[in-house]
């Protein structure tokens, strides 16, 4: 994903989310590059069901963007988007896919449900995709679009907007 970022054209976002943000470097890369393009005024939600998950993203974002460049930031501990009414310009993702040894995909294909229902019009959700979860099926479904941004032998970044 920090390739896809770096090297396609971003969307026009001032609020971002990362979903299942993990210790947050997809949301703190894509934030530290939309600030770099000149965007002024850029506020960003760190989402995941793990405490630990959520309090690395804050620890990682104090430490590489907080300091640095003016940027609001949420750090909260949900394993979805049904507590929040908040939308989203651009919302970044790499869906678990695994419940202990067993692979599953529903958990990301609600997200991208909740994505959809939290984007902008023209907002647009970019998953990290592992060829063989077929993400690109769901997404295709939810979003009647996609476009795939990077691939290489093992993982895709695609991009659905929401069109309506």
């Amino acid at each position: 994903m920090l390739t896809a970022i770096k090297n396609n054209r971003l969307p026009e976002a001032k609020r971002l989310l990362d979903l299942a943000c993990g210790n947050g470097v997809l949301g703190i890369y894509a934030t530290q590059t939309l600030i770099g393009n000149g965007k002024e005024e850029v506020s960003i939600d760190f989402i995941d069901e793990s405490y630990m998950a959520v309090a690395a993203s804050q620890t990682n974002f104090s430490q590489l963007i907080s300091t640095r460049y003016p940027c609001k930031a949420n750090f909260i501990v949900e394993d979805s988007l049904s507590h929040t009414e908040k939308r989203y310009d651009w919302i970044i993702c790499n869906p678990p896919f695994h419940r202990g040894n067993a692979i599953e995909t529903e958990t990301a294909k609600r997200l991208f449900r909740d994505s959809h229902r939290h984007l902008e019009n023209n907002g647009e959700l970019w998953i990290v995709d592992n060829h063989h979860l077929k993400y690109h099926q769901a997404l295709e479904k939810i979003f009647s679009n996609y476009r795939l941004i990077f691939s290489d032998h093992r993982f895709s970044v695609i991009a659905a907007k929401k069109i309506n």
